[in-house]
This record gives structure tokens, C-alpha cells and sequence, in this order.
């Protein structure tokens, strides 16, 4: 399966990222199963996923796995009924201490996606995850780890202009917005057609942080016609010419 490399100029890839409304074909997680976290305070607590009312298949794998990091004050991770919005959702809240990850991960409970031999999240075209996120009052940033069956990993975390997905802030609740995340930014040895374990980690980078994530799910983005990348490599070309000018 060809994948293009992350070094893609970023007007590029960010086509992917920005699509409204997607397709989605596989769902990784709609949080309709039970999970709940409290750290008040201490450097972490890990917990496995119980299943309730929530239908068959609403998680990959079977299981979700909770970590959450924090080193003072009060941190809490859990399973409820979103802000104005009739889903379920995971609901983050933080207070004190400072910044915190948390981390959610998909792998059978240890054994791996599909076995171990993987799970094909390209089923219908798709080429990219989806976080469809309902609530969010702070700046929170985004890492997502893919493993696949040949042993190959790859951790996306976003580092400054280039290398950062901020979720969108503020989001009052009401209305889910989906931020899409293309398998283009993996290093191309990944193989999303056998895909063994995912993991995706949110950062609250402030002290008082709320965040509801309503389903985490892949995707399918446009891919911009070879006539569109084009012009728009012409017009990147043209605009670091007038930079060039203008620091000249």
C-alpha cells in the first residue's frame, strides 16, 4: 500500500486534516462502554474498559485501555452523557497541578488487533482517523501511535507549526466537530491493512482543562487531483518568493 511520506509540504496534507464530514467506515470507539478514572493526586492510574449496555463491536479490539498522568491535584476520566448532546462520550477533566496526558489504547487487552496478525482500518478506502471531539475549553494537543503486525511503530506527536494538531478551542458542547488525521503523516513503512495496536494520547496543556471526546473512528478524506496539487505547489512557490522579497 503506498503512503506518502510525512515530509509532504503541509498545505498538502492539510486537506486531509480539515475535510468536512468524512466517511467513516471502521469504528474504533463511541465510549457507549462504561470506563472511569480518578487521580487526586498521584503520577498515574491505569484502567481497563467494563463492558455494560454498549453493543457488540463498539470498541476495537473489545478493550480500551486508560492511563492518565498527572503529578498534583485532581484528574478525572470517564464515561457520560456529552454536554447538550444526547451521546455518550469520554469526559476529561483537570484541575491544578499543571499540564496532563491522557492516553487511550486499543490492543485486545494485550493480545493485538486481529489477533496479532492485524486489523485493515483501509477497508473502504479509508485513510485516515477521525476524533469527533464535542467539548474542549483549552488548548489540547494530539499524539497518535500506530503499530502493525511486522513490528513496525510510528508515534505522530506535532511539534510547533508543521508538527501540531491543536484540537479546535474553544468548543462550548452541542456541536460535535470532526478532526481528521490522514495515515499520510505515518511513516510509510506502516501497513494500516494489519494494524495491532493504536494509541491515542491527549495533552491538556493548561491547569483547568474540559474536553469530551464523543467516538474516535477512521475515515476517508479527499486526496487533492494531481491538476490541484499542482497549482497549489505554484502558489506556495509564489508566496515564498514574496517572503524571500520582502526579507530582502
Amino acid at each position: 500500500m503506498a503512503i506518502v511520506h510525512r515530509s509532504l509540504p503541509f498545505f498538502v496534507v492539510a486537506l486531509g486534516t480539515l475535510a468536512a464530514y468524512p466517511a467513516h467506515a471502521i469504528l474504533i470507539d463511541d465510549f457507549t462502554d462504561s470506563s472511569s478514572v480518578a487521580v487526586n493526586p498521584g503520577p498515574g492510574v491505569d484502567f481497563a474498559s467494563t463492558s455494560d449496555t454498549a453493543p457488540l463491536g463498539s470498541i476495537l479490539g473489545g478493550e480500551r485501555f486508560l492511563h492518565v498522568t498527572y503529578g498534583t491535584g485532581t484528574a478525572i476520566l470517564e464515561t457520560n452523557t456529552g454536554t447538550a448532546i444526547p451521546d455518550s462520550v469520554m469526559s476529561y477533566s483537570a484541575a491544578g497541578g499543571g499540564s496532563d496526558f491522557f492516553y487511550l489504547t486499543y490492543d485486545a487487552a494485550g493480545a493485538g488487533l486481529g489477533g496479532g496478525s492485524g486489523t485493515d482500518i483501509t477497508i473502504g478506502g479509508d485513510n485516515a482517523f477521525d476524533i469527533s471531539v464535542n467539548l474542549v475549553d483549552a488548548l489540547v494537543k494530539l499524539q497518535i501511535q500506530a503499530d502493525d503486525a511486522d513490528g513496525d511503530s510510528d508515534l505522530v506527536f506535532y511539534i510547533g507549526d508543521l508538527h501540531y494538531i491543536p484540537l479546535p478551542t474553544p468548543l462550548p458542547g452541542g456541536a460535535p466537530v470532526s478532526l481528521t488525521v490522514p495515515y499520510a503523516l505515518f511513516d510509510p513503512s506502516i501497513d494500516f491493512d494489519k494494524i495491532t495496536r493504536l494509541t491515542f494520547a491527549f495533552n491538556a496543556r493548561s491547569t483547568a482543562t474540559n474536553l469530551e471526546i464523543v467516538a474516535l473512528q477512521t475515515a476517508t478524506v479527499p486526496i487533492p487531483e494531481p491538476t490541484t496539487l499542482a497549482g497549489l505547489s505554484l502558489m506556495a512557490l509564489i508566496v515564498l518568493a514574496r517572503r524571500r522579497k520582502i526579507v530582502n
